[in-house]
């Protein structure tokens, strides 16, 4: 007699079968998985570090001595790198590391000299990058002048501007460090369940402009 379909025996082997090849397929699958992610996950980490790396260098380069801040504790020039962040100038200038100092710190400070839209001539706009390690974040903003009043009685001075602007999220370390005429910014990233398989730190310098007297 002719036996149709499969014995108790050939069902088994073919289930086994296919249980094994699942087992040793499902690995491979999660791991193209994660390697698709960590692919993803990189490119929106370099994205974000030639996005910011940019518009720091565009900054630093349009640095330049303009107004006389001497009067300020310190003496700041054009580009300062401070300790700690305080909300009046006079505090916040004391914090500043001497111009030869090899320490880094959380605070970078530019002046970039502006045109005046009412009398054309050039006046300062003053530039801070932020390391916030409570936020977690790498910050900025922009002050449109250290007055006269706010060197009289720095406690009226509040920073002008449209306050702190978020550029990167989720930082875990970033500093500055400015020395004969270079600034260089170190970040880190925290990217959680990525970390360690993936690059997520950058360190880089930019040149202040010179200017050459002829």
């Amino acid at each position: 007699m002719k036996k149709n379909g499969f014995s108790i025996i050939e069902a088994v082997v073919a289930v086994a079968l296919i249980v094994i090849t699942f087992l040793l397929v499902t690995p491979l699958i999660k791991s193209m998985g994660m390697f698709n992610s960590r692919i993803q996950k990189q490119s929106e980490i370099d994205t974000e570090f030639s996005v910011t790396t940019k518009f720091i260098k565009d900054k630093v380069k349009s640095a330049r001595n303009n107004q006389d801040l001497s009067d300020y504790p310190n003496d700041p020039d054009y580009a300062a790198v401070f300790s700690e962040y305080k909300s009046k100038p006079k505090n916040l200038f004391k914090s500043k590391f001497s111009v030869d100092s090899e320490d880094n710190g959380p605070l970078l400070f530019l002046e970039i000299p502006v045109v005046s839209s009412d009398s054309y001539e050039y006046d300062s706009k003053f530039v801070f990058f932020l390391f916030d390690s409570d936020d977690k974040e790498l910050k900025y903003r922009e002050s449109d002048t250290f007055d006269a009043a706010a060197r009289d009685d720095p406690d009226n001075y509040t920073f002008s501007g449209y306050g702190w602007v978020t550029l990167m999220e989720n930082v875990q370390e970033a500093n500055f460090q400015f020395t004969e005429g270079i600034v260089i910014f170190y970040i880190d990233l925290d990217v959680g369940e990525f970390e360690g398989k993936l690059k997520d730190k950058i360190k880089d310098s930019v040149v202040t402009r010179i200017d050459f007297e002829i």
